[in-house]
């Protein structure tokens, strides 16, 4: 509900919508930043795409804030954590 919330806003605000996309944009830029250095120093698997792991990287970021928010149980968290950080280096 919360996520269809904001969705419902910025469907109806374009202003709200450009600023959403546009903040969305900047932090996969940043993860895809983060994984290609990661991949270079071997850090990160080099076996799969750097955009796709960035783009996973700002899901799984998304799926922590609304948590956080709604539910802030730590092992959920610390889970997701893991699974996310286990397909960095798989």
């Amino acid at each position: 509900m919360m996520v269809n919330a904001i969705v419902d806003a910025a469907s109806q605000d374009v202003d709200l919508k450009r600023y959403v996309a546009n903040e969305t944009v900047q932090i996969e830029a940043f993860f895809h930043r983060g994984t290609v250095a990661g991949q270079v120093a071997a850090e990160i698997s080099a076996t799969r795409s750097a955009h796709g792991l960035a783009r996973h990287l700002l899901a799984a970021l998304m799926r922590i804030r609304i948590l956080v928010r709604v539910r802030a149980d730590p092992g959920v968290l610390a889970e997701i954590a893991r699974s996310t950080l286990s397909i960095l280096c798989a």
